[in-house]
């Protein structure tokens, strides 16, 4: 199942003119990133990539190319492991009980003040993929896991 592609981003009506296609996946490899970074990477994409996924989780690899390199710029189920995939069916999706109680990660990402490419400041698809950005998005992501650590503990 695909959670997110960013070609459902950069064929949108409302994507900037002249920013590459890579801006529609920026959300999607914060995510991913977090992911990785947080042990959630399933079998089979640690059979395939696990050389590129440790090195993303050492800051030596951009989670943004991986995503484009090897996914074609698609967010998957199956890239994760059961705990991952449980925590962004609850998350990524909005229409949760848990995203109904706390939030989505769409709608958190819309809150966040990033930093954007001069120019595009005005879309969500100018947000730069930097380090910078991706901490404020990460700390998001951490809340929200603990949030959804006592949500399934509760429910």
């Amino acid at each position: 199942m695909a959670y997110d592609k960013a070609k459902w981003h950069f064929d949108a009506a409302d994507f900037p003119k002249g920013i590459e296609i890579e801006q529609g996946g920026v959300h999607i490899a914060f995510f991913y990133r977090w992911m990785l970074e947080s042990n959630f990477a399933g079998e089979n994409l640690m059979d395939d990539m696990a050389e590129e996924v440790q090195s993303v989780r050492e800051g030596n690899h951009s989670a943004l190319d991986l995503l484009f390199e090897f996914n074609d710029g698609v967010l998957l189920a199956e890239d994760f492991d059961a705990a991952g995939a449980a925590f962004a069916d609850q998350y990524y999706e909005g229409n949760t009980m848990f995203a109904d109680k706390y939030s989505s990660y769409l709608a958190d990402y819309g809150t966040l003040t990033l930093e954007y490419l001069v120019g595009v400041e005005e879309s969500d698809y100018g947000i730069i993929y930097s380090d910078e950005n991706y901490q404020k998005v990460k700390e998001i992501i951490d809340q929200r896991y603990q949030e959804f650590l006592q949500f399934e503990a509760t429910s």
